[in-house]
């Protein structure tokens, strides 16, 4: 599906190895894996594309009693008040003006992985390695990882391709655990009139999105329509930089290699260096048909963490 270009010897899923950590072809000191790919030649080539009018939203809201991976017994998404204007002035908050002041403040908690939010390069690896051989041995603090996390990459600028499999195959919504492998990536790729380039970030449409906010429907017992290890390494290998999904995971869930359960996380992220974005909503591209926008989005720099939340915007070309 591309052809041979100056970036191949650059792109590490094409000398993974099956289940083994890969040490970065950027170097040892590596913490950002395929993003290294892009450049200022590639912002500015991205920037010059793009039309000056429309931006598509590609996050959700935070709320309570959102939708989320809670099988685990993570802790869902919380927020409450701090301060009150009614409350500093009773407590006699002079310090903010007193009765002048209309001062509110409050506080959130949540998993990391819930929402629109970046799967850093440290959320999953084989054993005690992430991405380029990190080991907890030596990388792993007592709070969190002191490698590969979200602090590194830089805000992605990128050419994204949506890859509307749902509209592709005529569904709504992929049924559930529904696996996308090639075949299926080359029909919506002929479907759409596109193909995948090295820098890309693809975009994968299950249809999910239309069943949010509802947890029973949307999580629908953690049976996720997503790609398999085949359809991953279609694009992990075509070069590209970022994988992002309307769904709760990339993944196709439960795993349909039965030793692995996670084998799409445990491919892109440890073995080729691929971020991952999950819960992105991209139902407004694909009713318009806006299959190659340029891609805008910078994580949050929660230092070491597994996972943190982005504000993705997408533009359609000129």
């Amino acid at each position: 599906m591309t052809q041979q270009t100056e970036h191949d010897v650059v792109i590490a899923a094409r000398h993974a190895t099956y289940r083994q950590v890969t040490r970065s072809p950027f170097g040892e000191d590596d913490q950002i894996g395929m993003m290294n790919i892009l450049t200022d030649s590639t912002r500015a080539s991205l920037l010059g594309r793009v039309s000056q009018g429309t931006v598509y939203d590609l996050a959700v809201e935070f709320f309570v009693e959102m939708p989320g991976c809670y099988g685990a017994n993570d802790p869902h998404f919380e927020i409450c008040m701090s301060h009150t204007p009614p409350g500093t002035r009773n407590e006699g908050g002079a310090q903010f003006g007193g009765d002048a002041a209309g001062y509110s403040g409050d506080i959130v908690s949540f998993y990391t992985h819930c929402g629109t939010h970046l799967d850093s390069l440290n959320h999953f690896g084989y054993g005690d390695e992430v991405w380029n051989g990190y080991s907890a041995a030596t990388d792993l603090g007592s709070r969190h990882w002191l490698k590969n996390g979200p602090e590194h990459p830089p805000p992605v600028v990128a050419r994204a391709i949506l890859l509307d499999v749902a509209g592709a195959l005529g569904a709504e919504v992929l049924p559930d655990s529904y696996g996308i492998g090639p075949a299926e990536i080359e029909k919506t790729l002929q479907t759409e009139r596109v193909a995948l380039e090295p820098g890309d970030v693809v975009l994968i449409r299950t249809g999910k999105m239309t069943l949010w906010p509802d947890q029973e429907s949307f999580a629908s017992g953690y049976l996720f329509p997503g790609l398999n290890l085949e359809g991953a390494r279609v694009l992990a290998e075509a070069g590209c930089v970022l994988v992002g999904t309307d769904a709760m995971s990339p993944e196709q869930a439960p795993s349909a290699i039965p030793d692995h359960p996670a084998p799409v996380h445990s491919y892109l992220l440890p073995e080729c260096g691929v971020l991952m974005v999950e819960n992105l909503w991209l139902e407004d591209l694909a009713r318009e048909g806006v299959y190659e926008p340029g891609f805008f989005g910078a994580p949050i720099k929660f230092r070491g963490a597994t996972g943190t939340p982005i504000r993705p915007l997408a533009i359609p070309p000129d």
